[in-house]
Order: C-alpha cells, then structure tokens, then sequence
C-alpha cells in the first residue's frame, strides 16, 4: 500500500490514511497475504512546495520526519505489515551526496534512477535476497552508479 505523497502533512490526511488502512489491511488479511506499506519520500529541496503556506511543509527535512513519524504510527497499529522504508533510504542516499538524481522534474516522482533504487528497495524487504545477486540494470544506469546504488541499497538502517 502506498499512501498519496502528503498523507503525512495534516491530521485530516492522516487520519483518512488510517481509515484506508484499516479496511486494506483486513481486505489483504482475508485473502492469506501479507500487508505490505511504501513509506514514501519527501519532496526534493528547495522545491515550490516548501514555500506554498497550503501544506506548511517548511523543508525536506521536515516533511520527511512527519512522513516518518505518520509511519511509525501505522507501523505499531500492525504487528505482521512489512514496511519498505523507501523515505529513510531517499534520505540516506541524498546525505551521502554521491551525485544521485531520484527525482523527476517535478521535484516529486522518481526519476527512472530513483524507480529502480525503489524496486531494489522492494527487493530487498520482499524478497529477502541480496540486490547484489541481481544481474540485469537499466541500460541508462552504468555499472559504476550501479554499485554505488547497490551498495545503499544493501545498507542497513536502523527503524
């Protein structure tokens, strides 16, 4: 499940995230599966809606400690739902400053290097194996910013 990327930014968003939640959980409980949750990212630095008064977002730090607040919540409600930190991982990977270009224009979508460290993510918490192990690459990605992916991917950060 993949909240809409403000979800996080007022009790009324949270709270319909919440409602939604309940009945996906339940409605992926009753067929045998596990509920899964893509803990989104915030929006790039210095983008315009830091500045719209209409989210009060203030700056990409912000938003993502709300976005990750807002998930930790979701995370206690319940005990079997496996979250894909793809936010944490966002926000590793841009301190690390190492030329990583997860955004689209917009400033709020992936870019396509930002879609496959997301699908890597999702790899790694679904799947459970190494995203080492994995061969094939997008053809506009080179094998050095590959393994410099690879190795945030493969990275453990505490939750």
């Amino acid at each position: 499940m993949q909240p809409q990327s403000l979800w996080a930014t007022s009790e009324g968003n949270f709270f319909k995230t919440q409602t939604a939640m309940r009945l996906w959980v339940n409605a992926i409980r009753e067929v045998g599966a596990k509920p899964v949750f893509f803990m989104t990212w915030p929006r790039r630095a210095g983008s315009h809606w830091y500045r719209n008064p209409r989210y009060n977002l203030k700056n990409m730090d912000n938003m993502h400690l709300n976005i990750y607040n807002a998930t930790s919540v979701i995370e206690r409600q319940y005990s079997d739902l496996i979250v894909v930190p793809v936010g944490d991982y966002w926000m590793y990977a841009m301190d690390l400053d190492r030329g990583f270009n997860l955004y689209f224009d917009d400033g709020s979508h992936p870019s396509s290097e930002g879609t496959y460290f997301n699908a890597l993510l999702f790899y790694k918490y679904l799947v459970g194996n190494s995203v080492n192990d994995l061969r094939a690459r997008p053809k506009n990605i080179s094998k050095e910013k590959n393994d410099v992916i690879v190795s945030v991917v493969m990275t453990d950060l505490p939750r």
